[in-house]
């Protein structure tokens, strides 16, 4: 497959949450993206039903269909990106939706997605922060943490194995947005850590 998936930090270590779908139709257009490819508004990344189905091994069974309503709510989705531009070092944070635009193409099986102005500059032209994997590395993973604890592993250990990294469970449970969901640590670890 060898599809390479590179995003910024800042993105990766974000307040989020996507169901695994979402995630999926994310990565799938992140991984379009080339070394170098200036991104606008007005990019739009083609996800075919096929896509899914080639890369995750989804039911093909109504997977336009599918595809057509994980591309709806994630029209609604929105991240926390903290510390947004260290040329504005009193800017907390920037929340901003994942896409700004859907086209459908029924007729192909298709959809046109767009990312927002905000996202763009922590999926493209990275010069430094970014973390980088190969989407057949979590393309069988069947859980959303798993994606997320994957990339945030990634991302904090920068391929040194050895290092360690505490993170308060706060903080964590903000990071994957489930701290109203999840307030008690046995429900935490029931349901996002096991």
């Amino acid at each position: 497959m060898d599809k390479q998936i590179v995003k910024s930090n800042h993105v990766i270590e974000a307040s989020y949450r996507l169901s695994l779908n979402e995630q999926r139709l994310i990565l799938l257009c992140i991984q379009q993206i080339k070394k170098g490819q200036v991104i606008t508004p007005t990019t739009g990344f083609n996800i075919l039903a096929k896509d899914l189905i080639d890369a995750f091994g989804v039911s093909s069974k109504n997977a336009y269909s599918d595809l057509k309503e994980v591309a709806d709510v994630l029209f609604n989705r929105f991240l926390t990106i903290y510390k947004p531009d260290p040329e504005e070092p009193k800017l907390e944070s920037t929340r901003t939706r994942w896409i700004t635009a859907i086209d459908y193409i029924p007729t192909e099986g298709r959809l046109k997605l767009y990312f927002a102005p905000k996202v763009i500059p922590y999926i493209s032209l990275l010069e430094s922060g970014f973390t980088r994997y190969n989407l057949e590395y979590i393309a069988p993973m069947t859980s959303v943490y798993g994606v997320r604890f994957y990339e945030l592993f990634k991302c904090w250990l920068m391929g040194d194995k050895s290092k360690t990294k505490s993170i308060p469970l706060d903080e964590l449970k903000g990071l994957l947005d489930v701290k109203a969901q999840y307030p008690s640590i046995k429900d935490f670890k029931l349901k996002v850590l096991d």
